[in-house]
């Protein structure tokens, strides 16, 4: 079992992203866009803009829906304007904190957005939205995306999480310029367990990724890719961890996967369900460990740092074992014995449950 505690993504240090955060310009047939340039509709305060990415260079007079010249870069949101009219239920954009809040109220002008009764938080921008805690709030752009982290801190693991549609992950590393790493890995899998599936089973694609062999070095840079190779497919990713790797013990046969349930059921007098509310289930793992007793006060320690603190509990390095996903969770731990009966070897009891 590895734990990996997660560096706190700050704008310093997200370098840059493909993922758009602000409104673009508003496209015009006259201009001449480069590679990469990026241009939408003119943006109308509290809706989406939908922002598109030039393919090639000497773009001029392309209308953007045409697939040869634009792609979709990902849909944003209008800077918050303190002087602007957002009718209810529009979104705005909280840039200094890369947060999304939606209006309360019809023509909602000059509250600020610390007002509960006109504003609602509904969570990070979509740029921003792997680095939260919750793996279901995600990041997602249609076909590939690019981001850059300079960690500003010795880092040796990466963790990427609830990834959808993702056929091909792409991580490398520079030192003062100089490539230090390289990781390319391949997410496309098909779960064949009988003939059946062998002839009719569709293709899928692996929603987890974990790097333990990344260098420790202060001022590396990190650069993630994830890419489809089906045109028009969205691909997202649930959480982007960065930080440093610590063993706490090698997890026995008796790992256990579950979720706890929040949906509620009425029932009446004689049993029957009059009423039933679905909600979210939220994962949670218990695993018992066994660790050497030179590792008892390194992990002690690391036990007090965790107390109510985020991090990624990785049961397994390999994450092509079916056993991978399940044993797999980022949040926080409500159980943390150390066991020190054997005079060799100290037992761990631990549960994990996500956020």
């Amino acid at each position: 079992m590895n734990v990996i505690t997660p560096i706190k993504i700050t704008d310093t240090i997200l370098v840059s992203s493909t993922v758009p955060e602000t409104v673009a310009a508003t496209y015009s047939g006259a201009t001449t866009y480069g590679l990469g340039d990026l241009a939408g509709l003119a943006p109308v305060y509290g809706s989406a803009q939908i922002v598109y990415r030039s393919r090639q260079a000497g773009n001029v007079g392309h209308a953007q829906s045409d697939p040869l010249w634009w792609e979709v870069a990902g849909t944003v949101y209008p800077v918050y304007a303190s002087g602007s009219s957002c009718p209810l239920l529009g979104t705005v954009t909280d840039l200094a904190n890369h947060d999304l809040y939606i209006s309360l109220v019809a023509a909602n002008t000059g509250n600020p957005l610390s007002d509960t009764t006109k504003w609602r938080l509904t969570g990070k921008t979509n740029r921003w939205a792997m680095f939260d805690r919750l793996r279901n709030t995600e990041t997602s752009v249609p076909k590939s995306m690019t981001f850059v982290i300079a960690p500003g801190v010795r880092t040796d693991a990466l963790a990427l999480m609830g990834l959808s549609n993702v056929d091909t992950v792409t991580v490398t590393a520079t030192s003062s310029g100089v490539p230090v790493y390289s990781h390319v890995e391949n997410l496309d899998t098909r779960e064949v367990l009988d003939w059946f599936t062998y002839f009719f089973e569709p293709f899928s694609t692996r929603k987890n990724v974990l790097l333990l062999d990344i260098p420790p070095i202060t001022n590396i840079i990190i650069t993630i890719t994830l890419s489809t190779v089906y045109s028009g497919q969205s691909i997202g990713i649930g959480a982007c961890v960065s930080g440093s790797a610590e063993f706490i013990g090698h997890v026995q046969y008796d790992a256990e996967s579950d979720e706890m349930n929040f949906s509620t059921i009425t029932r009446e007098f004689d049993g029957s369900v009059s009423q039933l509310t679905p909600r979210a289930s939220v994962p949670k793992n218990a695993h018992t460990l066994i660790v050497k007793k030179q590792y008892v006060n390194r992990i002690r320690a690391l036990r007090k740092a965790l107390g109510g603190v985020a991090a990624v509990y990785a049961g397994m390095d390999d994450s092509t074992d079916d056993y991978f996903d399940a044993i797999l969770i980022y949040g926080v731990h409500k159980r943390f014995s150390i066991n020190l009966a054997h005079p060799t070897n100290a037992i761990i009891n631990l549960e994990v449950e996500e956020l």
